[in-house]
């Protein structure tokens, strides 16, 4: 209209130009919302992606855990059964000694159940009287790494029984080198002629994995170097929702410090472009102060025109309880290869026939024939015509019965005769274990022992000094000739009978029980002369020499004097005395 050289209204103008304004604002705003609906549908599909990628991973890894779990359960249960068949007893403690498992020959030991026993320690079992037993402390400093602890015990049984029992301990310790558990061996050789072990390991428990939990994710704005986390990361942690707000270095601080070096520099190669994908299993500490294994993954899901990483995503799986299974399968193969290692003894495995279905021993063993020699053979073929009799006998009894069999055999060699024993049970409908231990050792400390007490016994009955041992409560429990001699009294007259009440003096007695008293409370022996009675009514004065009788657990047991008559010459020292003064008056 300003062409035509007219003038528009007011109001028509103003309209025109809030028109154009419209257009050019409504523009802007939509080239703007393209810009910015594009930037965020490409993040929301890279997380899409990633969250997608998780999942499969869980699947993955949820099937593993199953699989390991489930070969774990049959390997347990497998080893279960065949520690339960052993003839030799079984005792497994955890590493505050506390009973986890107790097989059937450690019932018929001490005729405890596994179920009286399981969750108790040794100081709780009535294993001997009193405080007489060490096998509390001979636990205690076997689980603390004292490779010479066990031995022999004196042990009682469920009904009171008194057994001597040798021990042997072996610490099962995991790949780090911290206490699992101990093994123990147990043997009842009170009679000398049947041997039985125990072995100990510890039985783990697992527990199922949580089902339903939502994996935490986690979104680092690495420019600004702020980490976002789902709920489940406190959740995971043990915390409430909103009581641990994350920090920069919340991650650092919450990683084990021996992992934190490897996930770093896995994160770094991530950054780097050097690996498309960051993966890293470390251990993250809880709320209480434990520490729970973890596995983190994640991508660099932006970076700028240079290539610097902008920002990351990924998410943390708990995979404490895979960790858990795979620990436990590792300890029970060690568990295992202790077991094995820690018999020292021959193992034989026999069909009804006699034949030789397998063998294991410990290396260098020595055999009266090498292992291809025998397996698949007949004892029959393979051993002496007396020592197979004695084979197939002991083998048909176990089968027939279902009881241990025992016996034993020797084996003459150019460096002397080797005894051996030999213990079969039923390990199958028609197989037996034959155990095969040499005992020529043992066979050699008895021999000497019994030469040592007889020519002991010979030199306390024809010494001439009298010998008496005696009770806590002074009675006599072992009398010589010369004790029969000096006091005139027999063995048979002496033996039970009150040592005080027979030889002392009635108005000395109560002195002498008083130092005898303190005699049996201290180590070491004294020397004293004292009057005695005869038992002809005779008063005569003795040189005694007295030692307390202490056991190896320092425990005293009686006493022991040596006596020698000496009033002849306590009467000549006195006419010499006398005869002196009379010469000085």
């Amino acid at each position: 209209m300003c062409v035509l050289g007219l003038n528009p209204p007011p109001l028509l103008e103003m309209a025109a130009t809030a028109v154009v304004v419209a257009l050019v604002v409504g523009g802007v705003f939509a080239w703007f919302f393209r810009r910015w609906a594009g930037r965020h549908r490409a993040e929301l599909e890279a997380r899409q992606r990633e969250l997608e990628e998780e999942s499969a991973r869980r699947r993955l890894l949820e099937s593993e855990r199953t699989r390991l779990l489930s070969e774990h359960q049959e390997l347990l249960a497998r080893w279960r059964l065949q520690l339960d068949r052993l003839p030799i007893g079984c005792i497994i403690s955890d590493a505050s000694t506390r009973f986890t498992y107790w097989n059937p020959a450690a019932e018929r030991i001490f005729g405890h159940t596994q179920e009286e026993v399981v969750g108790r320690g040794p100081e709780s079992v009535a294993f001997t009287h009193g405080e007489k037993s060490g096998v509390a402390g001979t636990f205690r400093r076997a689980a603390g790494g004292d490779e010479s602890a066990g031995g022999l015990e004196e042990n009682l049984t469920k009904d009171g029984r008194e057994i001597v029992c040798e021990w042997h301990h072996t610490p099962l310790r995991r790949s780090d080198g911290s206490l699992m558990g101990l093994m123990s061996i147990v043997q009842d050789v009170t009679d000398r002629a049947q041997w039985e072990r125990q072995l100990e390991r510890s039985e783990l428990r697992l527990r199922q994995v949580f089902e339903g939990v939502v994996d935490p994710v986690w979104d680092w704005d690495i420019k600004a170097d702020r980490t976002s986390f789902s709920p489940g990361w406190a959740t995971m942690l043990g915390y409430s929702p909103g009581e641990a707000e994350p920090a920069p270095d919340s991650w650092e601080r919450a990683v084990h410090p021996d992992d934190l070096p490897a996930a770093k520099a896995r994160l770094s190669e991530c950054l780097e472009g050097r690996i498309a994908a960051y993966e890293a299993e470390y251990r993250l500490r809880t709320r209480v102060g434990a520490w729970k294994w973890v596995v983190s993954r994640g991508r660099v899901v932006e970076r700028d025109g240079q290539g610097q990483p902008v920002r990351m995503i990924g998410s943390i799986s708990d995979i404490t309880e895979l960790k858990r299974v795979q620990q436990a399968e590792h300890e029970s193969r060690i568990t295992h290869e202790a077991l094995v290692e820690a018999i020292p003894d021959l193992v034989f495995r026999m069909r009804r026939d006699g034949t030789y279905l397998d063998y294991s021993g410990p290396d260098g063993a020595k055999l009266l024939v090498p292992p291809h020699e025998f397996l698949g053979r007949r004892a029959e073929e393979v051993l002496s015509p007396e020592m197979s009799r004695q084979a197939m006998a002991a083998l048909e009894a176990t089968l027939r019965t279902g009881e241990i069999q025992t016996y034993e055999y020797k084996v003459p060699g150019s460096d002397g005769t080797k005894y051996c024993e030999v213990r079969m049970v039923r390990s199958a409908e028609d197989e037996v274990l034959a155990i095969v231990r040499n005992i020529s050792e043992r066979k050699r400390a008895e021999a000497a022992l019994r030469r040592t007490e007889q020519k002991l016994a010979l030199h306390v009955q024809q010494t001439a000094v009298g010998v008496i041992e005696w009770t806590l409560d002074f009675k006599v429990a072992d009398w010589n000739a010369g004790a029969e001699r000096i006091f005139g009294y027999t063995r048979e007259q002496a033996m039970g009978r009150d040592a005080v009440e027979l030889l002392v003096p009635e108005g000395a007695r109560e002195h002498v029980r008083r130092r005898g008293g303190v005699l049996l409370t201290r180590r070491g022996g004294n020397r004293s002369t004292n009057e005695n009675c005869t038992a002809d009514g005779r008063t005569i004065v003795c040189v005694w020499y007295n030692t307390p009788l202490v056991d190896e657990a320092g425990e005293v047991l009686g006493a022991a004097s040596m006596v020698a008559d000496v009033t002849e010459r306590v009467r000549a020292e006195e006419e010499v005395r006398r005869s002196r003064e009379n010469y000085e008056a």
